[in-house]
């Protein structure tokens, strides 16, 4: 009985850590585009529409490197996301 439930204990930690890194990529990838954005020589309104879908992307469990990004620079995006 004792190992089953440290396995069972095992095993939600485990999970618990899963849901956390999940959220912590999420996390990374709204500050990148944040940062990409603010940087951007191009002024902001052009880049807002495109932000905000990025980022509906990114809340609906898409990861940084399959978002479409066209005018966000997105070589300039994975760097700074792999360089946080």
């Amino acid at each position: 009985m004792a190992r089953n439930s440290q396995a069972d204990e095992i095993a939600r930690l485990q999970r618990q850590i899963a849901a956390q890194q999940h959220l912590l990529d999420k996390v990374r990838a709204f500050s990148s585009l944040q940062i990409v954005v603010h940087n951007a020589p191009v002024p902001i309104e052009r880049l807002a529409v495109e932000f905000y879908y990025a980022v509906t992307d990114v809340l609906e469990g898409k990861k940084a490197e399959e978002l479409n990004l066209t005018l966000i620079d997105k070589q300039e995006f994975m760097k700074v996301l792999l360089d946080e």
